[in-house]
């Protein structure tokens, strides 16, 4: 659906003008650049035994440069991290306290870190960042083999380690390339890093970040880690849309196989749905700065102006001229 561009409208009648915005401004509903622990108070956190969510973590330690949308230079943010030595599969989801109805824009900064080297990475490299809308407050979403899960979210992992790299949910039930919401196509390749589809990602030389150990090698075309990504999930008119970096990778449709709430909670989260544990604990894990829900309202009448000031001002025009 395309949004309406700005238009005023002038009309005189009954002696009154009308001025009538179809503009829509949008309004910023939750900010979050997580510098702090303060920030935990805007959540909800669901997870199992081994997982972890840390705010205000400084990442800059690992060579990692300032996230794309901070304004103040600073390296700080939400790290997230999952079966670090349970050996078993572990998940955290953490909902955000404020609710968020009607249609909405879900963005912020991204990064996976993995253990390597690469481009396979190293033992129990594969772990998943989650994301979405719906949330109820309590579900950790995870996709293991017996899947939980609420709303619409989306999950991703680092160093395509998966047959599914980029992976869509409504509620606990995963989506599939055949039912057409993803973008890359139907084929069964179309969620995997392999697809050509997703080649603006990935390729990164992880040597230039110099965390040391095993963290050498480049990256797998088309996987996400060692880079920002901007991350955005829109909801209009019932649909949810997942883009990184501008490009969509799948949109979730109401009106295809089973249905979802967008109305709830946003829902940020790691996963790992795997039993073997990184070999590398410090360099797993998941990084998001920079949240924000913005909304847009629908238009309205917001300008009403007498005839006769308007009569004025035409005819102080006319006697400058």
């Amino acid at each position: 659906m395309k949004r309406p561009t700005f238009r005023v409208v002038l009309a005189i009648a009954a002696g009154t003008v009308y001025l009538s915005a179809d503009a829509r401004a949008v309004l910023t509903l939750l900010s979050d650049t997580f510098d702090t622990a303060a920030s935990s108070a805007n959540y909800n956190e669901a997870k199992t035994a081994d997982a972890a969510a840390v705010f205000g973590f400084d990442y800059s330690a690992l060579g990692i440069g300032v996230a794309p949308n901070t304004t103040d230079g600073s390296t700080t943010g939400l790290r997230f991290s999952a079966n670090e030595s349970a050996g078993a599969t572990n998940g955290i989801t953490l909902h955000t306290v404020q609710s968020f109805t009607g249609e909405y824009t879900v963005r912020f900064d991204a990064w996976i870190n993995a253990n390597g080297p690469f481009p396979l990475g190293g033992a129990g490299s594969t772990e998943f960042l989650t994301a979405g809308v719906g949330g109820d407050g309590t579900t950790v979403n995870l996709s293991d083999l017996t899947p939980t899960g609420v709303g619409a979210w989306t999950a991703v992992d680092g160093e395509g380690g998966s047959f599914r790299d980029y992976r869509a949910f409504k509620d606990a039930g995963e989506q599939f390339p055949g039912s057409g919401q993803f973008a890359a196509g139907t084929d069964t390749s179309a969620n995997n890093n392999s697809n050509p589809y997703y080649s603006p990602f990935g390729d990164v030389n992880v040597d230039a970040l110099n965390q040391g150990g095993s963290q050498t090698g480049t990256t797998a075309a088309g996987s996400f880690g060692f880079e920002w990504h901007e991350v955005e999930l829109s909801v209009e008119d019932g649909f949810m849309t997942w883009a990184i970096n501008g490009l969509e990778i799948a949109t979730l449709n109401p009106n295809i196989g089973a249905s979802f709430s967008t109305d709830g909670s946003v829902t940020l989260g790691y996963q790992d749905i795997s039993s073997s544990i990184s070999d590398s604990p410090t360099h797993s894990f998941g990084l998001i700065d920079n949240l924000t829900v913005t909304a847009i309202p629908e238009p309205s009448s917001v300008f009403l102006l007498s005839a006769i000031g308007a009569v004025g001002l035409v005819k102080r025009r006319r006697q400058r001229r």
